[in-house]
């Protein structure tokens, strides 16, 4: 979750597996699988601070450089957007580059623009474990 300097406003506003929650309650992580997806994001715009005009939507290979792990090994990876009445699915990104030097890629960022809340597919990865890729946005793993 990014204010507009593109960067997390502290480090509980990191929100992934092992932080499940913003503190303002309006990012919630949830790693049981639900409507066919492997992992889901339920994301409140209505309670979202007013600091935050960014969501970047990160995937990570868990201990990749460990275990010589990379995008090259995965498949169907994707991000989807659901309305939260009915689970409507809204739009949806699939990957379709998987690059062996990728280990953590920004798939996808919700921001708004003119009071709106819009998608843009990004797709840029980089070779950085979790703490690298966190960097990046300001927040400090150890």
């Amino acid at each position: 979750m990014l204010a507009g300097n593109n960067l997390v406003p502290g480090d509980d506003w990191f929100v992934f597996y092992g932080q499940d929650q913003s503190p303002d309650r309006s990012v919630l992580f949830h790693s049981e699988p639900a409507w066919g997806d492997r992992q889901h994001i339920d994301v409140d715009l209505s309670r979202l601070d007013a600091r935050i005009c960014k969501i970047a939507l990160v995937l990570t290979i868990n201990e990749a450089l460990e275990h010589r792990l990379n995008f090259s090994m995965i498949q169907d990876a994707y991000v989807r957007i659901l309305s939260s009445d009915d689970h409507k699915e809204l739009l949806s990104y699939q990957m379709t580059d998987y690059y062996s030097n990728v280990t953590s890629m920004t798939i996808g960022e919700l921001y708004l623009h003119n009071q709106q809340w819009k998608f843009n597919p990004v797709g840029n990865g980089v070779s950085q474990d979790l703490a690298g890729q966190c960097a990046i946005y300001g927040v400090q793993i150890c």
